[in-house]
């Protein structure tokens, strides 16, 4: 029964999504992207918006950790959190070309076992956006999407939405900033 809704679901968001398969993504799309994102440190940063320096369990900061891997072929991520001098894990992530599928293909898990899949496409030189499933542990499934501007060498907007009454919900907008090697952070813990 499970299946059957998700295939259900997954087959009326795919007939929503026709107006986005006009965009297409290619080889030459994600090495763009990973060179982008990777570059440098490979480690940006943005302000917490929800930061309260009253509580010392607040993240002050978040940060996303770029690095190529396999020359290339797999851009990695860790998604991470700055709670005073430390930085935190919270989810790892990659991103591949497909061959078969001829898509930017992506996947990430959280600490607490949300599991996320979805494709990159391009719809424009700086803009890319990454559309996904949310696999939640009760068994539901929501969709969501990222739209990332490349505003400069050193800068990136990431808006994310979540799909929800048949209409794009804005969930938070964050504005990265390339970091160099150690800004911002001492250590480094992986739960």
């Amino acid at each position: 029964m499970r299946a059957l809704i998700f295939l259900f679901t997954f087959c009326v968001f795919s007939l929503h999504s026709t107006r986005v398969q006009e965009f297409k993504s290619s080889a030459e799309d994600f090495q763009k992207m990973v060179d982008y994102l990777a570059h440098g440190s490979g480690k940006w940063m943005a302000p917490n918006p929800n930061y309260n320096p009253e509580n010392p369990g607040s993240a002050r900061a978040l940060g996303l950790w770029f690095d190529k891997r396999l020359k290339g072929k797999l851009l990695h991520l860790s998604v991470m959190i700055y709670r005073g001098d430390t930085a935190y894990v919270t989810s790892d992530a990659m991103w591949i070309w497909h061959p078969g599928t001829q898509r930017i293909e992506y996947t990430e898990i959280n600490l607490g076992g949300r599991l996320q899949e979805g494709e990159v496409y391009f719809n424009s030189e700086h803009n890319f956006v990454n559309r996904n499933f949310q696999h939640q542990l009760n068994g539901q499934i929501s969709f969501a999407r990222g739209e990332n501007i490349i505003l400069t060498e050193d800068r990136h907007k990431t808006t994310s939405y979540i799909f929800d009454n048949d209409t794009w919900r804005v969930q938070g907008s964050l504005e990265w900033k390339l970091t160099k090697e150690g800004e911002g952070y001492k250590a480094i813990k992986r739960q």
